[in-house]
Formats: structure tokens, sequence, C-alpha cells
């Protein structure tokens, strides 16, 4: 029998299941996004931070 191993997705929500830690992620990536302009990390950070509110 294969192990199933856990996404991506699957692991993030479950590290950004609480208010201040989707706070620190957030904050850190807009940081990143401000040092180097990078747009589409920072939008799909956001993505998966509001996610974890209703996950």
């Amino acid at each position: 029998m294969m192990e199933r191993f856990r996404t991506w997705n699957e692991i993030l929500m479950e590290r950004l299941s609480e208010p201040e830690d989707v706070s620190g992620y957030l904050e850190v990536s807009l940081e990143e996004y401000l040092d180097d302009g990078d747009k589409a990390f920072f939008k799909g950070n956001r993505t998966y931070a509001c996610g974890s509110f209703v996950a």
C-alpha cells in the first residue's frame, strides 16, 4: 500500500490555523514583496492566508 503524503496546501492550512500565525505570515510576505516586488508570491500567500479562516 502506498503512503499518502500531505500536499503543500494541507500543510500550509494547518500551520495557518490561528489568526496570529496568519498575521505573521502575511507580515513577512508583505516585507518580501516590498523588498523585491515579487507580486505573484504576495498574491499567492494572500489567497492561502484568507482561506485558512474558512478551512
